[in-house]
Formats: C-alpha cells, structure tokens, sequence
C-alpha cells in the first residue's frame, strides 16, 4: 500500500507538473486517506479522521517535495513498527522455498540495490572462465537464469555466424519460482535449444546432472554463503568438470569502506523490503546478515579442499563483492597398456 501511495503521489504531482496545473486539496487528501486503511500504520501513527487540506495555491514543486518526505516517513515507521507476514510456516530462510518468495522481484532489487552493476561483476566472472565455442558450462544456484543468459550470450559470440553451434549450459537451482522465471526468459531470448534449467540441488548434483556428464566451465554467483555444506557443494562442482576447466564464484561480503559497510547495515534491508512492496522484510534481513557472517576468503579455503587450485582473486565494490577462480588439474592420463609377448 506505501508503495501504490508514492506512485499515485508521483504521478500526480507529475502529471500536474506537466500540464501546468496547481495542486488541489484533492492531492493532499492522497497523502492521509489511504494511511488510514493501511494495516501497517494501525497503532503506529494516529490519522486524522479528517482529511489533511493545504491551499490550493501551493506550487506543484511544494507538493513533490512534501510527498516524498511523507511517503519516507510513513515507510520508515512501517518498516520499523508495522507488523510484517511472517517467512512462511515450515519455510526455512536460505532456503529454495525462501527464494520462491523472493523469486518474482529478485532481479528489480539486485539491480536496484548494486546501481546495475551486477551485470559488469557476472560478466567479469564469465570472462574469467576462458570459453571457447562448443564448450558446455553448469552455472549452480542460476535463480532467474541471469547468470546462465550471460554465458549464452558470451559463448554465441565466440561461435561462427553468432551461433550457439554445440555449445550448452546447464542452470541447477533448488528454488521452483526461480526456475520458473528463469524458463521464460530462457523462452523469450530464443536459447531454449541451448540453455536448459533444472530444480537441483548444490550438495547433490547427482540429482539434476546426468551421471558422467563433464563441463568445460562452472559459474556460482551470490549461492555459496547460502550453502549450508558448502565444502561438499564445491566438491560436486569440481567433480563435474573436465580436467583444466574452471569454476568461477562470484559473491557478496561486507565491505570495507565505512559509508558502504552503514548502507549494507541499515539501507539493504529497507531497500529489500521497500522494493518487494512491504512483504519481505525477514526474507532480505537474512540475506543482509548472511553478508555478515560470510568471509569471502573461506571460499579459497574451500576451492583447495575440493582439489581446485586458486588461479585468480579479486574483490570489488568496496570490498563487498569478491570475485574467485579456481582451475582443476589435468585429468591423469589413463595407465599404459601392457604389451602381450609372445611365449
């Protein structure tokens, strides 16, 4: 309801703006009406039972300002005061059916919360794996397929003509909202020949992945803090790949710098749950605290235990964002035969 409010306060006043007109008593009795209804300002905030009257004359530019001071504010205090739906009965937070929930606002917010600069950090880590065309690459925890697009795209421009030609990749995700906007985007790009998602599950790549299939290439973004065995997840990626293929993990942590380590504290969370209309604030708490308590640097820890050795390290975005390769050794040759002699 806060966010309908804002909009019907914005293009209001816009649309006001626009054709010259003055706001009315009118536009300021949007401001008050519809808090009144609000379950989430009920004992929060006292609302008059009579709609809030300016005069008529106040400038439009006045009215912009006002109402986004005031849809701010009544955010703010719903955030902090109003009661918030609970996860979900028997969902457990991290995972694929905490997603589910997340799932159809997923991409507006991750673009909203990093200013779109999450597309230059997966293409860095796609860049990083040294594809070729033909090869097939497992992009793990896909969620809504952004990451497997990418690599389409990446691998398409490495074919004759642009083509895809052989190459495939293989999305693995436990989430089945994620999957499911994942596929019609997969559709509405034309890759559906190309790029296949499945429900799986990081720990369990057996399940999801044809037995003995090998890949040229892996990619995991912002999954493996969410893993809750994540040496055995990274010990299935590396079993899956060819000998001298890489697996690229890209993830967030918290940042070093002060003014971004307040942002990621205290803006995250209210950005998550402004942005997913007010319904998501356990769900986007978590995540933030999941930054928290994550230590990029475990995942170096953890790409030698899996027998990965660590060819490239990087961190970004003050220190928030890590980016880690780790290549797998040379499959051992096969053992020479011994040469029959003749008795």
């Amino acid at each position: 309801q806060n966010i309908n409010l804002s909009l019907s306060l914005f293009l209001s006043s816009t649309r006001r703006l626009v054709t010259g007109r003055r706001a009315d008593s009118d536009f300021w009795r949007l401001i008050v009406s519809p808090a009144a209804s609000s379950s989430s300002f009920r004992g929060v905030i006292a609302v008059p039972k009579q709609p809030l009257r300016c005069h008529k004359e106040m400038p439009v530019f006045g009215g912009l300002l006002v109402s986004a001071v005031t849809v701010a504010i009544m955010s703010v205090i719903s955030y902090q005061f109003g009661t918030h739906p609970e996860a979900g009965h028997g969902v457990k937070l991290g995972s694929g059916k905490m997603f589910d929930r997340v799932a159809p606002r997923y991409d507006l917010v991750n673009s909203a919360l990093t200013m779109k600069r999450d597309a230059a950090w997966r293409n860095k880590m796609i860049d990083s794996l040294m594809l070729k065309s033909g090869d097939r690459v497992l992009d793990v925890g896909t969620g809504t397929a952004e990451v497997a697009l990418a690599i389409a795209s990446h691998l398409r421009s490495k074919g004759k003509g642009g083509e895809m030609g052989k190459s495939r990749v293989l999305g693995v995700d436990p989430s089945e909202g994620m999957i499911s906007i994942g596929r019609e985007k997969v559709v509405k790009a034309g890759l559906d020949k190309s790029v296949s998602l499945v429900i799986g599950d990081a720990e369990d790549l057996a399940s999801s992945v044809p037995e003995g299939t090998k890949f040229d290439g892996a990619t995991m973004a912002f999954v493996i803090r969410n893993v809750p065995d994540r040496a055995k997840a990274m010990r299935e990626i590396a079993g899956r790949l060819k000998g001298g293929a890489r697996l690229a993990v890209l993830e967030l942590g918290f940042p070093d710098f002060p003014p971004a380590k307040w942002f990621v504290r205290h803006c995250v969370p209210f950005i998550g749950w402004l942005l997913s209309r007010g319904n998501l604030k356990q769900e986007y708490t978590y995540l933030n605290d999941s930054m928290k308590r994550f230590k990029l640097d475990d995942i170096e820890g953890l790409m030698a235990q899996a027998g990965l050795a660590l060819v490239r390290k990087e961190r970004m975005n003050f220190g928030s964002v890590g980016l880690y390769v780790g290549e797998k050794g040379a499959d051992a040759p096969p053992p020479p035969q011994e040469e029959a002699h003749a008795t």
